[in-house]
């Protein structure tokens, strides 16, 4: 073969493997249909293929991550019927964790439940995004939570560093509305408040700018120092970040973007806080009385052996 031909695959492989390390996600899809008929499993395997490949050979930033950087996703869609090439779900399970420096542990960032959750797809469609407009249901989704997962592991390297991500997010709320599409994208789709569009639009609510600054203490200043340093010292700053939370919801009552951040965070909460002292323990049961009191029985373990 000619040195320049060799010169020139070594050349590719080398930036198509470099692309590839850019990455800024890894993410992975279930669908789960129970007792599907061959045909719409057929379907449900050839999806599951194409939006791997969409979301995960993708750029969706102009950084470069390292593989140990990137954000691990994971979309489970609860699928209840499937006709005429339309998906109806009973709920989209989308979590995304980053890596805590110097350790093996991951973090949980987000751990929500989306019960708005339909789309059209054609065994064979080909899968396109575009961030300025709307293309198909599917792509939005996901576009959508990738956005709010690289926010989130922004906000938690540095204060308020994830603006761009949910900018990126609401302007997929924006031209989901526009185009009509299903329901979750609309302020007025949930009376509780627990859309997409309501996260995004909380998330970049300056009212509320003490949630994202929490959420860098919670990580950088909290669990990478606790793996890094100590854990006295981390355990300092993921209570600043409760006390954060908690005056946000004196003031704000029954905010999305609170809840969320809790449910990701329960069991990692009492893991942390069953090493603190008696004085911590208190202030910090105290705090969760009004801030998740659904879940007060789990946030008591702190107290057991």
């Amino acid at each position: 073969m000619d040195k320049c031909i060799k010169k020139c695959i070594v050349f590719l492989f080398y930036v198509f493997c470099s692309s590839l390390q850019g990455q800024e996600v890894f993410c992975e899809f279930q669908f789960n249909f129970p007792n599907a008929p061959p045909t719409e499993k057929a379907a449900l395997e050839q999806l599951d293929r194409s939006i791997r490949e969409f979301t995960n050979t993708r750029k969706w930033t102009n950084d470069n991550y390292k593989p140990i950087e990137k954000v691990r996703c994971t979309f489970q869609f609860l699928i209840d019927r499937y006709e005429n090439n339309r998906f109806e779900c009973k709920e989209l399970v989308f979590v995304a964790s980053r890596p805590v420096f110097n350790s093996a542990y991951t973090t949980t960032l987000i751990s929500i439940r989306d019960k708005y959750i339909s789309f059209e797809y054609q065994q064979g469609q080909n899968l396109d995004f575009n961030e300025n407009a709307f293309v198909t249901n599917i792509t939005a989704l996901v576009g959508y939570y990738v956005y709010i997962a690289l926010g989130l592991d922004r906000d938690s390297f540095s204060e308020m560093g994830g603006t761009s991500m949910y900018n990126k997010a609401r302007a997929i709320v924006d031209y989901c509305q526009s185009a009509g599409a299903e329901k979750g994208w609309r302020a007025n789709d949930d009376i509780a408040r627990q859309t997409r569009y309501w996260l995004v639009t909380q998330l970049l609510d300056n009212a509320y700018k003490d949630l994202r600054i929490g959420i860098y203490e919670y990580h950088l200043k909290g669990l990478d120092i606790m793996a890094d340093k100590g854990a006295a010292e981390g355990r300092e700053a993921i209570m600043s970040c409760i006390e954060k939370y908690y005056n946000v919801n004196m003031r704000f009552p029954g905010l999305y973007v609170v809840a969320v951040f809790l449910d990701a965070k329960q069991m990692e909460l009492v893991n942390i806080m069953r090493g603190a002292d008696a004085g911590m323990k208190s202030a910090f049961l105290e705090k969760m009385t009004r801030l998740d009191p659904v879940n007060l029985n789990k946030y008591n373990q702190i107290n057991q052996q």
